[in-house]
């Protein structure tokens, strides 16, 4: 992984699964309605984005500057709930236990 980018999905308690695209510690990007996404699209993706993240989504539809949604702001207000967002997914590393049906569905993950 680019060691200056990284990524994070969150779901929410809604079943919204979010992504935040990290440079430098910093949201630059942001990636929404990921729970539309096709079963196991994580297997076709996780590569680029553990490459280099910010190039990985350019090309992404949902980015959440399209949808009048402030990357930055969402992410700190993910950051500052206790409760809402669960985070799934921190740089490759699956939280399987903190799922919710789409996250299990996008990341191609069994449930019980």
């Amino acid at each position: 992984m680019n060691k200056t980018t990284g990524y994070e999905y969150y779901e929410d308690n809604g079943g919204g699964l979010h992504l935040f695209v990290l440079e430098n510690g910093k949201v630059v990007d942001g990636i929404t309605n990921l729970e539309y996404a096709g079963k196991g699209e994580w297997n076709d993706v996780k590569d680029d984005l553990n490459e280099n993240a910010v190039s990985a989504v350019r090309t992404w539809e949902g980015h959440m500057k399209d949808n009048d949604i402030d990357a930055a702001e969402m992410y700190a207000e993910v950051q500052a709930s206790q409760y809402g967002y669960d985070l799934v997914c921190d740089n490759g590393k699956l939280n399987v236990d903190r799922m919710g049906a789409a996250a299990h569905i996008y990341f191609g993950v069994e449930s019980d």
